[in-house]
This record gives C-alpha cells, structure tokens and sequence, in this order.
C-alpha cells in the first residue's frame, strides 16, 4: 500500500529507495517538470502529463518486481514438488 503512495505522490523516492540511480533521475526530470508546469498558470493543464508518465514509469518498474518475485516463490514451490514426487515414486 504505501508503495503505491509513494509512487502517486513521490516518485522519484521509489528509485532513490531501491538504488536505481538512472531511472532516479529520469523520473526526476518526470516530476520537476510536471511542478514547474504546475507553478506556471499557463503550463498547469499540461503538469498533469509528465507526472502520469513518470507514475506509470515507477507502477511498470514495481509490478515487474512483484511479478519476479512471485515466480520465483512458485518456482520454488515446483521444485520442492518435483523433489518430493522422485522420493515417493515407486520402483519397479
């Protein structure tokens, strides 16, 4: 939950925080332009542009984290299964 917070509001701090420097400072430049079109009165209707791009850039970066994360579990889980079915097999 609060990874998603973060990546709504700050997300630059979500490359920071998982030490991903170039993608730190791609999603910076991201975010700093969506606030300086967002202080400017005529820029304020595109701010939103740059700031969605730069949470869709962390949303793809931590679902993809998620989903290795989860394959890796069930590989696991594969592995252990395969093993337990050699040692229960019967032999012939």
């Amino acid at each position: 939950m609060s990874t998603y917070l973060l990546a709504i509001f700050a997300s630059p701090l979500y490359f920071l925080f998982e030490k991903k420097w170039g993608a730190f400072i791609l999603n910076s430049i991201f975010y700093l332009s969506a606030l300086f079109l967002l202080i400017t009165f005529i820029g304020a209707f595109l701010a939103p542009l740059p700031w969605m791009i730069g949470m869709a850039h962390v949303m793809f970066d931590y679902r993809k984290k998620v989903v290795e994360q989860d394959a890796s579990v069930m590989a696991k889980k594969m592995v252990e299964a395969m093993r337990s079915e050699q040692i229960n097999e019967p032999k012939i």
